[in-house]
């Protein structure tokens, strides 16, 4: 089925694996067709036939109007649309001679000498047009027949793109008995593709001319049905901008001579286009298993672990005039390739997007940690542990010995009379406050990778009169507060004192019963370890009442000593076993 689209018409659109920007060179056929008026170097005025508007058909005007013969007709195919339709013709003066079909974006022309025996016979096109893109394919449709005379001849689909200008002297340029009239022809097919020529004088070229580049495709045999064909170009000089471009499509052999055209031998043609590719040929990345297909645009490597490096990435662009483009988002870990076709500017669509997505990464610090980030991450702790007893609270379940070969942790368990009850943990759960003893010490940075983060506050437990606090925030006010401290080489709880303050990833005991000087821990681990408190003015002072009033104690530090009974401290009741 014919495809119809609009002339000029720009669009992108993916077909199974191929992304591509598509454009019309003046090819549905559809609009105005005006007069043809065939080139020759006697500047000839008369009309043979028809031709779309931008193309020009290789129909002939023969010498005084003799041997004139059209060549290409405009074919309905269906009601309102249609082809070009190219078939070589008798000369319609000399049968024996046969009227190649062509058309072409540049001009066409034909020479001979018109004797009993027709010799110094050439012909082609030169010139084209202005063109300053880099397309990567020719796309059109087609259908072809052969004539009896010769069956096997080949159709052709030549196109070039260069820059600069060509010039050849003396080449004849139209039909007579005597000697043609010789011009110099500017931009002449042969001479940009390095082809040799019979007719014509010296070639000469500007200083910046060039072949940048070109197909030449040959079709074999019929095709009754309209057929899909695409031609890539084939670049010569990668880096170059073309300025002028030329297309042609023949019912013959077109390079091969008059000899070799075959009467009748035809093909019909419609929707030629350019395509521009916006894809990938290849994505690789080092270390990663990546199954890299075009029509794939989204890779994970998170399950892989792999955190982004852009000194490990590589790729190959799919189109001779695209631009990539990539840009790393460090919150999703998502790195996109954006892949523009060259007339991105006319196509807003003529894009691909391909995303990889790597493992996150998030630093926890110490100075602050937001605790909404929830998935699976890389994460670098940006804070260190001393060697000795440390708190500690993560957003995300680590061993103990993830942290410090070696390393201890005890959570919160219970409280009686003899103290706090800690218990000996295989995993630190995420968000959960713990104590945490290092054999050696560690420095900040220490990187975790896969961990699932685990949004949420910091947990609070409690026991009895005593709750351990997890925190994040970048400091908290430790005044009335208890923190683990080393003093005088040893570890020991420690009373904050006013302006006292502890970062984030650590924790805290508070109480809701009288300030102690002193606090058992024990720790369940098959011994039992006892941290004291710092005593003397680094405890706070504080007064005691009976329920009656009665002050009983003054800038007291502990309740030691005390009858059995409830006290009003700070003016919270404590009870005294």
């Amino acid at each position: 089925m014919k495809r119809i689209l609009l002339l000029g018409t720009l669009f992108s659109l993916t077909l199974g694996v191929q992304a591509q920007s598509t454009y019309q060179v003046l090819g549905d056929f559809n609009d105005e067709w005006v007069d043809c008026v065939p080139w020759d170097s006697k500047n000839n005025s008369k009309v043979q036939g028809t031709q779309p508007v931008g193309w020009t058909i290789s129909n002939v005007c023969g010498m005084s109007g003799m041997g004139a013969t059209t060549v290409g007709v405009k074919e309905e195919i269906e009601t309102g649309n249609y082809a070009v339709g190219l078939k070589n013709t008798a000369n319609s003066f000399k049968s024996s001679q046969i009227v190649p079909a062509y058309i072409s974006l540049g001009t066409t022309w034909a020479t001979a000498k018109a004797s009993l025996s027709v010799s110094a016979q050439d012909g082609g096109c030169f010139g084209g047009i202005e063109f300053t893109a880099r397309p990567d394919a020719l796309r059109l449709s087609y259908k072809r027949s052969h004539g009896t005379a010769k069956p096997d001849e080949k159709a052709s689909v030549i196109a070039y793109l260069w820059k600069g200008q060509y010039s050849q002297a003396n080449v004849p340029g139209n039909t007579s008995m005597q000697t043609p009239v010789k011009v110099t022809m500017i931009d002449r097919d042969r001479n940009i593709l390095g082809k040799s020529t019979d007719q014509g004088g010296t070639v000469t070229k500007s200083s910046d001319a060039m072949c940048i580049a070109s197909m030449e495709y040959y079709i074999e045999g019929d095709a009754s049905e309209w057929t899909d064909l695409t031609i890539p170009f084939k670049y010569s000089v990668v880096e170059e901008q073309p300025e002028k471009m030329n297309i042609i499509i023949a019912a013959n052999d077109y390079f091969a001579g008059a000899s070799a055209v075959g009467k009748d031998n035809s093909i019909t043609i419609d929707d030629v286009t350019l395509l521009y590719y916006h894809a990938l040929n290849s994505l690789s990345v080092a270390g990663a298993t990546l199954d890299f297909s075009e029509g794939t645009l989204h890779y994970d490597l998170d399950a892989q672990g792999i955190t982004y490096d852009a000194s490990k990435l590589s790729y190959e662009k799919k189109g001779q005039g695209a631009t990539v483009k990539t840009s790393y988002d460090a919150n999703t870990a998502i790195l996109t390739i954006r892949v523009e076709a060259e007339n991105i500017s006319e196509d807003a669509t003529a894009y691909t997007e391909y995303t990889v997505q790597y493992r996150k990464v998030t630093t926890i610090s110490e100075q602050g940690y937001d605790a909404n980030t929830s998935g699976l991450y890389n994460a670098t702790l940006n804070r260190a542990f001393k060697a000795g007893w440390n708190t500690v609270c993560l957003p995300f379940d680590v061993q103990p010995e993830d942290i410090c070969d070696g390393a201890v942790a005890q959570g919160f368990s219970s409280c009686d009379t003899n103290g706090l009850n800690f218990a000996k943990v295989d995993v630190m759960e995420a968000n959960t406050p713990y104590l945490l003893y290092c054999p050696v010490a560690v420095e900040a940075g220490k990187v975790f990778k896969a961990v699932t983060l685990s949004a949420g506050a910091p947990k609070s437990i409690t026991h009895g009169d005593f709750t351990f606090t997890g925190t994040y925030a970048a400091l908290t006010d430790m005044a009335g507060k208890y923190g683990v401290a080393k003093i005088d080489g040893e570890d020991k709880i420690t009373l904050g004192a006013a302006g006292s303050t502890v970062k984030g990833t650590r924790a805290y005991f508070t109480t809701t019963g009288a300030a102690v000087q002193s606090m058992k821990l024990n720790f369940f681990d098959g011994e039992v370890t006892g941290i004291e408190a710092v005593g003397g003015s680094d405890a706070e002072a504080f007064d005691v009442y009976t329920l009656s009033g009665v002050q009983v104690r003054r800038a007291a530090k502990t309740l030691d000593g005390l009858q059995k009974g409830i006290y009003i401290v700070n003016g919270k009741k404590q009870v005294v076993k």
